[in-house]
């Protein structure tokens, strides 16, 4: 983001403001709907991270990118918004999840979706282990970040993670074998 924009910003110019909006608004949407999935949910929160980093702005600094400042504002407002509305819930027992078979690696499942696959599968994952892969794998978050963020153990985070990685390629498969039968049938 340019910095006179950022600066226009600062000074309450509602057209910068407008041009940060339009801007960024696809961003925060997308990285919100990784942790929400409800459309109505996602755009409230979009609404309350422009509105945070409105108000809040004059507290970024410079040095760093304008957009990562955003970002870690949505990932932030989206796990506050989980936990005030009660849709961070505990992750189902291991033994009730289709673990994929371990001769497909984790990183040839994923390069073989599309983001819209990619997201109805994250929207089937628990809630925590959703915000624990989005904050790790997506946003480069620390076990140590993570924990501290949602108040779990590093252990926890580590141990959704594993899961959450295991029950997406268990969807990968499953996808696959959609896909193969429409294909071949």
């Amino acid at each position: 983001m340019d910095k006179e924009i950022v600066q226009k910003c600062r000074e309450g110019d509602r057209n910068a403001q407008k041009v940060v909006f339009d801007s960024l608004f696809g961003k925060v949407y997308s990285v919100s709907k990784r942790y929400i999935g409800d459309r109505e949910d996602v755009l409230e929160v979009v609404n309350t991270v422009f509105l945070t980093a409105f108000i809040n702005i004059k507290q970024f600094e410079d040095k760093g990118d304008f957009e990562a400042w955003i970002r870690r504002i949505t990932v932030n407002k989206s796990i506050d918004f989980l936990r005030v509305n009660k849709k961070l819930e505990s992750p189902v027992e291991e033994n009730d999840l289709v673990y994929l078979n371990k001769n497909v690696s984790y990183n040839e499942a994923l390069e073989k979706l599309s983001i819209e696959v990619m997201d109805a599968m994250l929207n089937q994952l628990p809630s925590y282990w959703r915000s624990v892969f989005n904050m790790h794998a997506i946003e480069g978050y620390s076990h140590k970040e993570i924990a501290k963020i949602l108040g779990i153990s590093e252990l926890m985070s580590r141990k959704y993670l594993s899961k959450a990685r295991k029950q997406l390629q268990s969807l990968v498969k499953k996808n696959d074998s959609i896909f193969e039968l429409n294909v071949n049938g």
